[in-house]
C-alpha cells in the first residue's frame, strides 16, 4: 500500500523536500485575498446563533511565552513531536483557545503549517489563539479507515493528542473547553475521530477532503459538535460518492464513505431537524447547512464542483486536481471556530 502511494503522489515530494537538513524553503507566497466566510449566520437563522460565551478560564504559573517553540513527548512509549505557535496575545494568565492543525498522509507539520497559514488568524490582536501543529508517525494517522503506517500498526493517534494537549497545557495558558480542530485528507479523518472520542471532545471540527473513517456505532461524541466539511466532487483520493480512491490498487487503502453521508451521521448524531439549506454559494462553491441543531452544534458541507484532492484557497500540490479560490478555507474553518467560542 505504502509504495502505491508513494507512486501516486510523487508529485508532493519537492513540498517535502524543504523539510531535509540542509535545504531552504521557498519564501511563503502571500495569503489569498479574503472573501465572504462561509460560516455567516443568515439572518433569519436564529437557531444558529450561539448563545454568549462565558469568560475564559484564567491561569498561574505557566512559563509559556510567545512564539514558536518545537515539542517532543513520549506517548504510548513513542517519541512523538509537534509545532506550537503562540500569538503575542499570551500572558499566562488569560486562556486562549487552542487550534489542531492535521496533516495530510504523507506530508508533515510543516508542509502543512505553510499551506494553511493559519498564524494570519491566530495572531489577531482580538481573537488570537494558539495554533498546534503535531506530526503523524511515518507522516499519517491512524484514524480508522486511513492511513499508511499509523493505521496498519493501529497507533493510539487520539491517544497522542490527548498527551500532547495535557503537555503543553502544562506550559502555556490554554482553555480546555475550547480546543478545535481543522484537518486535510488524513487529517480531516483523525479531525473526525477525535470529535468522536477525545475525552471531552473537541469544541468543532473543519475537516477538508476526509469523511468519517471509523463506525458510526462506535462514534461517542462527549458533545454536539459543529462540523464544516469541505469537499472537491473530482476528488480521486476521497470520492465525493464514496468508495475506494481511484488510483492503482486504490482498495489498499480503505474504502471510504462520502461527505454526504458523513455530513447525514453528523446532522443525526447533533439532533439536527429538517434538511440542509443552501446558504453560500460563490462560483464552483456551493454550501449547505443543517441550522436546527442541539446546543446550536451546525453541520455544513461544502461541495467544490470539480475540485480536486486540494485546500481550498491554498496554494496547489501538485498531482492532485483542480483547486479553487472561491472559498479559503482556512478562513472558512477560523470563522466556524469563531461561531462558536474561539
Amino acid at each position: 500500500m505504502q509504495r502505491a502511494a508513494l507512486l501516486f503522489l510523487l508529485g508532493l515530494l519537492p513540498l517535502t523536500a524543504c523539510d531535509e537538513p540542509g535545504s531552504t524553503p521557498e519564501p511563503e507566497a502571500p495569503p489569498p485575498a479574503s472573501m465572504p466566510p462561509p460560516s455567516g449566520e443568515p439572518e433569519s437563522a436564529a437557531a444558529s446563533t450561539p448563545p454568549r460565551e462565558p469568560a475564559p478560564p484564567t491561569c498561574t504559573g505557566k512559563p509559556g511565552k510567545p512564539g514558536d517553540e518545537e515539542i517532543t513527548i513520549v506517548s504510548s512509549g513513542l517519541e512523538r513531536k509537534a509545532t506550537i505557535h503562540v500569538p503575542p496575545i499570551h500572558d499566562g494568565v488569560k486562556a486562549l483557545p487552542l487550534v489542531l492543525v492535521l496533516h495530510p498522509f504523507l506530508l508533515t507539520r510543516k508542509n502543512m503549517r505553510k499551506l494553511v497559514k493559519v498564524e494570519r488568524f491566530a495572531d489577531d490582536a482580538e481573537h488570537g489563539f494558539i495554533a498546534l501543529f503535531p506530526d503523524g508517525i511515518g507522516r499519517s494517522w491512524n484514524a480508522g479507515e486511513c492511513c499508511g503506517d499509523a493505521k496498519e500498526k493501529k497507533l493510539d493517534d487520539v491517544g497522542f493528542i490527548r498527551d500532547l494537549i495535557e503537555h503543553v497545557s502544562q506550559t502555556w495558558c490554554i482553555d480546555r473547553a475550547r480546543v478545535y480542530s481543522m484537518g486535510f485528507s488524513n487529517g480531516a479523518f483523525l479531525s473526525h475521530r477525535l470529535a468522536c472520542e477525545l475525552p471531552g471532545g473537541v469544541r468543532a471540527i473543519a475537516p477538508v477532503a476526509g469523511t468519517l473513517g471509523i463506525p458510526a456505532s462506535t462514534c461517542k461524541p462527549a458533545h454536539p459538535t459543529p462540523v464544516l466539511a469541505i469537499h472537491g466532487t473530482d476528488d480521486d483520493l476521497v470520492p465525493y460518492e464514496g468508495g475506494p480512491p481511484k488510483i492503482p490498487r486504490g482498495a489498499s487503502f480503505g474504502t471510504f464513505i462520502s461527505p454526504g453521508a458523513t455530513d447525514a451521521f453528523w446532522a443525526e448524531t447533533n439532533g439536527c431537524k429538517g434538511a440542509p439549506t443552501t446558504y453560500f454559494t460563490r462560483g464552483e462553491v456551493s454550501c449547505a447547512r443543517h441550522e436546527q441543531c442541539r446546543d446550536q452544534a451546525t453541520v455544513a458541507l461544502c461541495t467544490v464542483d470539480g475540485g480536486g484532492h486540494q485546500w481550498p484557497g491554498a496554494d496547489p500540490l501538485p498531482a492532485m486536481g483542480h483547486i479553487t479560490k472561491d472559498i479559503d478555507a482556512t478562513e472558512a474553518a477560523i470563522e466556524l471556530f469563531r461561531a462558536h467560542g474561539l
